[in-house]
């Protein structure tokens, strides 16, 4: 994740939807699990939302899909996509103090998915560590790096 966010830096015209189209699948993973988990931890699934990372929800389903042994965190991101689109879909038009109200009842019902993303967090990345090492030697043993 390191390596491939230095590479971003280095381009500061490179917005953050440019910069996940041109990472490789291991790099792919790691970014948007390390994000996932980042955000998370630091302030919730909110924080995720908010800094424009659950755009790329759909994809860490299918990755930790294929990963497998992460079903839980699958279904707090599927929860908390939904919870997302619901809000977006009720207050596309709506710029007042409601949408305030609104989005503090998202706040809200994200935050109770944090403790449960908490309890399961450890177990996913080692799920993730284990695949990304396996593809690696995968990758190696097939000659695509030396």
């Amino acid at each position: 994740m390191d390596m491939a966010y230095n590479m971003w830096s280095s381009d500061h015209s490179m917005g953050k939807e440019d910069f996940w189209l041109r990472l490789d699948y291991p790099e792919r993973i790691a970014v948007f699990i390390g994000n996932l988990n980042y955000q998370v931890e630091n302030g919730g699934f909110m924080q995720w939302h908010d800094n424009g990372y659950s755009t790329c929800g759909e994809d860490i389903i299918r990755i930790l899909t294929t990963v497998g042994g992460c079903d839980e965190v699958i279904r707090l991101v599927r929860h908390a996509l939904g919870e997302i689109r619901k809000y977006e879909e009720e207050n596309a038009y709506i710029e007042s103090d409601f949408d305030e109200l609104a989005y503090n009842i998202l706040e809200e019902k994200l935050s109770k998915l944090d403790i449960a993303f908490y309890e399961v967090n450890t177990v996913m990345l080692t799920h993730v560590e284990t695949y990304l090492e396996d593809l690696t030697i995968k990758s190696f043993l097939q000659g695509e790096i030396s």
